[in-house]
């Protein structure tokens, strides 16, 4: 008989692949609804000139008219910075629940969704 013990990988980003995929793109400069002018050859031009201006700075240019920032990784690891002190704080909250059976005023969600990735019991009776 073996004495095995299995741990739980913890939730908590650890690096910028464990982001959410919407946190790996650049902010988003525009939003182009290019087919409602595709008859208008003046608005066509300057969208054209718009496109050529944004990629020439670097910025990441869809064909359905969105551009972002193209990002970096100073960007990333500030989200990723960020992403781990929101699991942090939840997990606080999540602790001092257990204690005092009441979740601190504007963390129940953040708390919820700590016990969801957690596979943990939300910690006030009744609530789920």
């Amino acid at each position: 008989m073996t004495n095995e013990t299995t741990t739980k990988k913890s939730s908590r980003p650890t690096e910028v692949g464990d982001l959410p995929d919407y946190q790996l793109l650049g902010d988003r400069i525009a939003d182009v609804a290019v087919a409602m002018f595709a008859d208008d050859a003046d608005m066509l031009g300057a969208y054209s000139d718009l496109v050529r201006a944004a990629k020439a700075a670097g910025h990441v240019v869809s064909s359905d008219g969105e551009i972002r920032r193209a990002v970096t990784d100073e960007l990333l690891q500030r989200r990723l910075a960020d992403a781990q002190a929101s699991w942090d704080r939840a997990e606080t909250a999540y602790l001092e629940a257990l204690g005092t059976g009441v979740v601190k005023d504007g963390y129940a969600w953040a708390v919820k969704e700590w016990c969801k990735k957690e596979g943990r019991e939300y910690p006030v009776a009744g609530v789920s």
